[in-house]
Formats: C-alpha cells, structure tokens, sequence
C-alpha cells in the first residue's frame, strides 16, 4: 500500500480503478460459472444492470481514493516546506551572536518539539491547535526581529 502513495497520483489513480474493476469483474464472472452450470445462456436484465452499477462504484472509489492521495502528498509538502523554514531559520540564527540567539534556538526547537508531540495529535482529534506552539514561535519570531545586525547585508 505504501508503494501506491509514492506512485503519481493519475497512476495510483489508474492502478486502483483497475484493480477494482478486476475484482468486481471476477467476482461477476465467478457467480455467471456458479450459477449457469448447465451450459445455457441466461438473457436477464439484472446481469448487465449488476455490472454497470459495480463498475460506476469501482470508478467513484478510485475518484475518492485518488483525492484522499491528493490530500496526503499536500499534507507532505506542507510539512516538509514548514520543516525547512524553521531548518533554515535554526541555522540562520548561528550567523548572528550563537550565546545571544541560544534562547530564539532554544524556541524555534520548542516548537518543533511542541508541534511533533502534541499539535499533530490535537489536530487529528479535534483541529485544534496548540496555544503552547504558537507561544514559541511568537517568542522566537519577536527575538528573531529584535535582533541587531552587524552590517546592511
């Protein structure tokens, strides 16, 4: 299943649609052997019905599926363009004075710590978020600004 989220989404997309469509057929050809032993031909208007209905289901499943795999890589990327703003941040800092911006670090890395224990889980249960986080960051985004430069650049 992991190897399908790191798949682009229109293939993932594809792949899901025709394993769906694959099962639902099999298991229709499945119950036609079943049910017509005998060797006779059928000609009843459910069987058709049956599998137009089944594959119109397969198709809003993957048109879900495909959209929840949408969500997950936006989710990524969002979480990874964050990571790297405060990776940059963090490291920045060590341009200027390192004594006197050990406590913005100390902050910015509060933060991080607050956002990965307990943000992601008040968010997943209640889209809250952390009142604690946000606190960091303001203490270390209005150090960051209080910050004196040595020269223009």
């Amino acid at each position: 299943m992991q190897t399908l989220f790191q798949l682009p989404v229109p293939v993932a997309a594809f792949v899901f649609v025709a394993a769906t469509l694959v099962l639902a057929f099999s298991a229709y050809g499945l119950a036609r052997a079943i049910l017509c032993r005998s060797g006779e031909a059928k000609s009843d208007l459910a069987g058709p019905i049956f599998t137009c209905v089944g594959a119109l289901h397969a198709l809003i499943l993957a048109l879900v599926f495909a959209q929840e795999l949408i969500n997950v890589r936006d989710i990524s990327t969002a979480s990874a363009r964050e990571a790297v703003l405060v990776g940059d941040a963090f490291y920045d800092l060590k341009r200027y004075d390192p004594e006197e911006t050990l406590p913005i670090r100390k902050d910015l890395a509060g933060y991080v710590r607050l956002v990965l224990e307990q943000e992601w889980d008040s968010l997943a249960e209640a889209d809250i978020l952390s009142p604690e986080a946000w606190a960091a960051w303001e203490r270390a985004y209005v150090g960051a600004l209080e910050l004196e430069p040595a020269t223009d650049r």
